[in-house]
C-alpha cells in the first residue's frame, strides 16, 4: 500500500484504490467533513472505493471521479431512488422495502445478499427479477407477499432464512436452487396455492413447518435427502397424494406428514430407522405402507387414525410398538407382528374394528392397557408366553380367549402335588 512518503516513486499512477475508511487519500477530500491540506493533494484519473458504503453517503462525495464498488442499499435510500437500485449495489439491507406498495423489482447483477424482512408484507409485489449471482436471502425476506405468484431463484443461492416465503398465499410454483443445502423453518409455510416444488439434487435438512399447510401441494419428490431435522415439515398438506424421498434419510420427525388427508403413496429411504410421534397420524387415504427393515420402534400415534389403512408390513427389526400407534385404523384387517416384538403400548390397536387376525410371536411379553379395546372382529387366543396383560386390554373383544391363566393353574397343580407327596413322607 502506497503512503504519502512513498507514492512519489510512482509518479504515473492514475487509479487510486481505497479498501477501508482509514486508507490514505493523498489529499483528495472525498467527504466534505474531512479537513485535508490541499498542498498534499495528488490528482488521480479515477478513485475506486471498495469498502461497503450506503448509497446516501456516496451522495455526499465531492469528487466526480469516485467509483463506489460495494454499495449498501438501505430503507433511507429508497426515499430517493425507490425501486431503481443503483449499479454496484452488493447488499439490499434489512427492512429495505418492508410494508411498501411496490409492484415490481429488478435485483441488479451485482447483488449477492438480500437482508432480513427486505420485502416482507409487500402485498402488491407481483414481479421479482433477479439478475445477480445472489447467494444469501434473509429471514422473512418475501414473507406475506400475497400478490407474488412465481419467482425464479438463481442456482447460486446457498442460504434462505427462516420464513423466506412464509404466507405467500398466491405463490404457485418454485424451483429451488441446486446449491441450496437446507430448507429453513417456515420457509414455505401457509403458501396455500403452492402446487409444484422442484427440489435440488441434494437436501441436507428440512426445517419445522417448512411446507406446513401448503394446501395445493400434490406431490413431493426429493432425489436425495439426509435429514428431516424438525417437526411438521409437511403438516396438513391436505392435497398431498404421493411422497418419494430417496437418499440416506434416517428419521422422520414428529407430525411430519400429520393430517395429510389425501396421502396414498409413500416411498422412502431404506436407511430410515426412526419414525417419530404422529408422523403419519390422520393420513386418512393411506391404504398400505411398507416400512424399511432398519426401524426398531414405532412411536406414539405413528399411524393413528389412518382409517383407510388395510395392510401394513412391520419388519422384524421392530421390538416395540408404542401407545396408540394404530389406534382407530378402522379398516386394518390383518397384522403380523414381528418376531422380535416384546411390548405393545397403551391403546396400540384400540378401535381397529375390522382387525380379525393378528399373529403374535413368542417374544411378546407385555400387552398394554386398552391395547385391543373395541376390536370387535378380533378372534385370537392370547399365547401363554405373554406375562402381562394391561387393564381393559380386550374390552368389547367378544371372540378373544385369554389362556394365560393356564400357566398359573399348572403351577398351582404342580405345587399341590409336591405338598401331597411331602405329607406322605
Amino acid at each position: 500500500m502506497c503512503k504519502q512518503e512513498t507514492i512519489k516513486y510512482f509518479p504515473h499512477i492514475e487509479t487510486l484504490n481505497i479498501w477501508s475508511p482509514t486508507d490514505q487519500c493523498f489529499g483528495n477530500n472525498i467527504y466534505k467533513s474531512t479537513d485535508i491540506d490541499p498542498i498534499d493533494k495528488i490528482d488521480f484519473y479515477q478513485i475506486n472505493i471498495w469498502y461497503e458504503m450506503t448509497y446516501s453517503r456516496t451522495c455526499r462525495v465531492t469528487h466526480s471521479n469516485c467509483s463506489f464498488k460495494r454499495l449498501l442499499y438501505t430503507r433511507q435510500d429508497t426515499i430517493v431512488c425507490g425501486t431503481n437500485i443503483p449499479a454496484n449495489t452488493v447488499i439490499i439491507c434489512d427492512i429495505c422495502f418492508l410494508d411498501s406498495h411496490i409492484e415490481s423489482i429488478v435485483i441488479p447483477n451485482t447483488v449477492t445478499s438480500i437482508g432480513n424482512h427486505s420485502f416482507e408484507n409487500c402485498s402488491k409485489l407481483t414481479s421479482v427479477k433477479i439478475l445477480s449471482p445472489l447467494q444469501f436471502i434473509g429471514i422473512s425476506c418475501f414473507a406475506r407477499c400475497s400478490g407474488l405468484k412465481s419467482i425464479e431463484l438463481p442456482d447460486t443461492v446457498t442460504h434462505m432464512g427462516d420464513a423466506t416465503f412464509y404466507n405467500c398465499t398466491r405463490l404457485s410454483s418454485i424451483r429451488l436452487p441446486n446449491a441450496l443445502p437446507t430448507l429453513s423453518t417456515n420457509c414455505f409455510g401457509l403458501c396455500k396455492c403452492l402446487e409444484s416444488v422442484t427440489f435440488p439434487q441434494q437436501v441436507n435438512a428440512i426445517g419445522e413447518f417448512c411446507f406446513g399447510e401448503c394446501l395445493s401441494l400434490t406431490s413431493v419428490d426429493i432425489p436425495h435427502c439426509t435429514n428431516f431435522n424438525e417437526e411438521k415439515a409437511f403438516h396438513k398438506c391436505t392435497n398431498l397424494t404421493s411422497v418419494d424421498i430417496r437418499g440416506c434419510l434416517s428419521q422422520f420427525q414428529s407430525s411430519c406428514f400429520k393430517h395429510c388427508n389425501s396421502l396414498k403413496t409413500v416411498n422412502f429411504s431404506s436407511a430410515i430407522c426412526d419414525i417419530q410421534n404422529s408422523a403419519f397420524e390422520l393420513c386418512e387415504s393411506l391404504q398400505e405402507i411398507t416400512l424399511p427393515s432398519k426401524i426398531s420402534k414405532l412411536e406414539f400415534k405413528c399411524f393413528c387414525n389412518c382409517c383407510n389403512m388395510s395392510k401394513i408390513d412391520i419388519p422384524n427389526s421392530v421390538s416395540v410398538i408404542e401407545s396408540r400407534c394404530f389406534c382407530n385404523c378402522i379398516n386394518l384387517k390383518n397384522v403380523v407382528l414381528p418376531q422380535n416384538i416384546t411390548r405393545l403400548g397403551l391403546s396400540c390397536f384400540s378401535k381397529c374394528i375390522s382387525l380379525s387376525n393378528i399373529i403374535v410371536p413368542t417374544h411378546l411379553k407385555i400387552i398394554g392397557d386398552y391395547c385391543f379395546e373395541k376390536c370387535t372382529s378380533l378372534e385370537k387366543d392370547v399365547p401363554t408366553t405373554v406375562t402381562h396383560i394391561g387393564m381393559n386390554c380386550f374390552i368389547d373383544c367378544k371372540s378373544v380367549h385369554i389362556i394365560l391363566i393356564i400357566n398359573c393353574v399348572l403351577l398351582f397343580i404342580y405345587y399341590f402335588i409336591l405338598l401331597v407327596n411331602f405329607n406322605k413322607l
